[in-house]
This record gives C-alpha cells, structure tokens and sequence, in this order.
C-alpha cells in the first residue's frame, strides 16, 4: 500500500485546503498488481498507462523524469525516484501548482495561484513477495 505526504510552499491556505486533499485522494490510492521487471529495474513499467515521465537514470539506485501538464505537455515540475531496498520505492514529485492550473485562464486563479505556488508530494511504494 503506498504511503502519501503532501506539503505546499508560497500557497494561500485556502489553495493548500483545496487542493492537497485532492491529490492525495487521486494518487494515495491503494491498489497492487504485478510487475516483470526481467531482471533489471525500469521505472517506465511502474507507470501502468500514466503519461511517461521520461526518466533518466542519475545514480544505481536513483531517476529523475518531468511531471508534464494535461494538455499541452508542458513541464511543471520534476520527480525524483529512488530505490531504497528490494522492498521500497521512494518517489518525490515538486510541481509547480500555477501553470498546471494555468490561471492565465481565469483571474480568479491568479490570487490563488500566486508564483511560486508548489506542491511537493512524497509516496513510497513497497513491494511484497
């Protein structure tokens, strides 16, 4: 079962109230499958039909890829992978909550949405058998 931590930085509170919850909701979702990893780890086959990160492996045990927004696939932040022990996965999402929600659109966005305005995601995933 994943474990999920979420904190904000530069976000009024009433955008932190908002949106944390969510995500948490949409990625703290427990679920198990299996995975064939023939013999050496890829992060890709951890994406289950999620748009791909892109990762790029930076050490034994660590990977870096782009969080990339819906829709036009800008890049709105990075994620950090790493493998802690055969058992556990450690991912740390930063993206930045201001151009995913692109308040451009809406001015109402802007107040809530100043610059600056992240979101910081931790999960860890464990591995049984």
């Amino acid at each position: 079962m994943p474990r999920l931590d979420t904190s904000s930085e530069a976000c009024p509170a009433e955008t932190t109230a908002v949106v944390l919850p969510q995500f948490e909701h949409s990625i703290g979702q427990s679920s198990t499958r299996e995975i064939e990893f023939g013999g050496r780890f890829d992060p890709n086959l951890l994406e289950d039909g999620n748009r791909p990160y892109g990762w790029t492996q930076t050490d034994d045990n660590t990977w870096n890829g782009k969080v990339l927004r819906d829709g036009d696939d800008r890049e709105i932040g990075i994620s950090t992978l790493k493998v802690e022990s055969d058992a556990l996965i450690s991912v740390v999402n930063e993206i930045d909550l201001a151009p995913m929600l692109n308040p451009a659109e809406d001015p109402n966005f802007s107040a809530m949405f100043p610059d600056g305005c992240s979101a910081t995601m931790i999960m860890q995933v464990s591995h049984a058998g």
